[in-house]
């Protein structure tokens, strides 16, 4: 059994502004309108609201009211004609008197209500509009929603507008197809403000012009976008553009903070509140103050006011190719000494302002590689580069005095700087073992080998 605590029906027509334009009010004053809002009785709520609205109305078509609920308990059929739809100028005080000496006391007869304004309606040649509000539901066997698609199928020329008096939403879509039926609107009033606000909008403007509030909307999964630009004129960065990228999110008010990860671009699920967005990168660190709204999409752009380093490796000689992965770069901020490794064939990489030493390493080999190149950073800029790289070859073929190869399992060799006493240099490169070739810088070095296997 559906239940209905409060329903008043106004049925109000397409142009209540107009003199041909009829509205009937349609009250419950079933006993559930002694539940209270805010303290305060539901049945004493209505009846300041409607006499509020009624004293300020200034339409000039015809009105009148139907209650039902206020006679006997238990009668689905207490259903009232009160006031005749007569001139607003004769029916207003005598409507807001009526609902004054409202003692709700039954049930929720709220289609069959519905339907006996809609006959009332059948015999005015003149459009009219109905205007219920309820604090509840039908409790007399009847579909609020069959009966509306019956009238308006019937031809009988109303809309009907819904105004939820303390419904919850699942409540309010039980009654929701009333207006939806006949093109009217659904509205919800909380307490007496919204209710009165509900009633001026229903009951003085025309019917074409009531529009129901758009639905509450619903907070989306991902509700906080994160993008980061190298400064504010420039597109927000790629995935593979910035290298060690930690982006942190802390609240404002110094709870557990989360880390992002090293993405670029990112949607992200957030609690509403004030935090704080952080990245650290290489050789600089950002922050943005962020508040994630309960239901919107928070976009946050962070901006870093950086810029990037694009060096390309040239090889000394187009007579061998590099292995793959032979290459890497060693960078090193001036000012912090601070140090890492990117082992890519070219450097590419987004810097905080500074200065760099970026050097390409050859065979993991800073010693047999080129010096580091200096690097100036500056916001929004690009440095580029080239730095060549050896790549002639040097393969050793050890063998005994006998000249018989010596198995490479027992040779040790080191490339060393040549010195003019003849002494042992710095060593440029060792391998243990003749295969793999090494890559030394141009120059004039001296060769040892070890026989190990002896």
């Amino acid at each position: 059994m559906l239940r209905c605590t409060l329903t008043a029906t106004f049925l109000i027509s397409a142009g209540i502004a107009s003199a041909q334009d009829t509205t009937m009010l349609v009250l419950d004053a079933s006993g559930s309108m002694w539940g209270q809002i805010d303290g305060e009785h539901k049945i004493t709520i209505a009846q300041q609201v409607v006499g509020d609205v009624l004293s300020t109305i200034e339409i000039g078509g015809d009105l009148g009211m139907i209650a039902y609920g206020h006679n006997r308990k238990g009668d689905c059929s207490d259903i009232e004609l009160l006031v005749p739809p007569g001139p607003v100028s004769t029916t207003a005080d005598d409507i807001a008197a009526r609902v004054q000496a409202m003692n709700p006391k039954g049930k929720t007869p709220l289609s069959a209500a519905v339907e006996q304004a809609a006959s009332l309606l059948q015999s005015e040649e003149n459009p009219a509009t109905v205007v219920l509000v309820t604090d509840g539901l039908e409790t007399c066997n009847a579909d609020p929603c069959t009966v509306a698609r019956r009238l308006e199928a019937s031809g009988v020329d109303f809309t009907a507008h819904v105004v939820g008096f303390g419904l919850s939403k699942e409540q309010g879509a039980q009654v929701a197809c009333l207006a939806d039926e006949t093109g009217g609107a659904y509205l919800s009033a909380g307490n007496a403000d919204e209710l009165r606000a509900a009633l001026s909008q229903t009951v003085t403007q025309p019917a074409e012009e009531v529009k129901a509030p758009p639905p509450p909307k619903q907070r989306p999964p991902k509700n906080l976008q994160i993008n980061v630009q190298l400064t504010a004129d420039d597109p927000p960065l790629k995935e593979g553009e910035i290298a060690r990228l930690d982006l942190r999110f802390l609240p404002a008010d110094g709870g557990q903070e989360r880390r992002f990860g090293g993405l670029p671009s990112q949607s992200q699920s957030a609690e509403p509140g004030s935090y704080v967005l952080r990245a650290l990168y290489q050789g600089g660190t950002a922050e943005m103050p962020v508040v994630v709204d309960e239901v919107e999409m928070t976009h946050a752009t962070l901006v870093l006011n950086a810029g990037r380093a694009d060096i390309e490796p040239i090889l000394f000689t187009t007579e061998f190719e590099l292995p793959k992965g032979s290459v890497s770069w060693q960078v090193e901020d001036v000012r912090t000494n601070n140090r890492y490794d990117i082992f890519e064939p070219s450097y590419r990489q987004v810097l905080g302002e500074g200065t760099y030493e970026i050097q390409a390493v050859v065979d993991r080999n800073p010693k047999s590689s080129p010096p580091p190149l200096t690097v100036e950073i500056t916001p929004g800029e690009t440095w580029q580069d080239e730095v060549v790289v050896p790549n002639g070859r040097l393969r050793v073929t050890p063998v005994d005095p006998a000249g018989n190869p010596l198995p490479e399992s027992f040779v040790r060799y080191f490339v060393e700087t040549r010195t003019e006493d003849g002494s042992r240099g710095d060593i440029r490169a060792s391998k243990a073992g003749a295969r793999d070739p090494v890559y030394p810088l141009p120059g004039a070095y001296t060769l040892r080998i070890e026989d190990w296997g002896i």
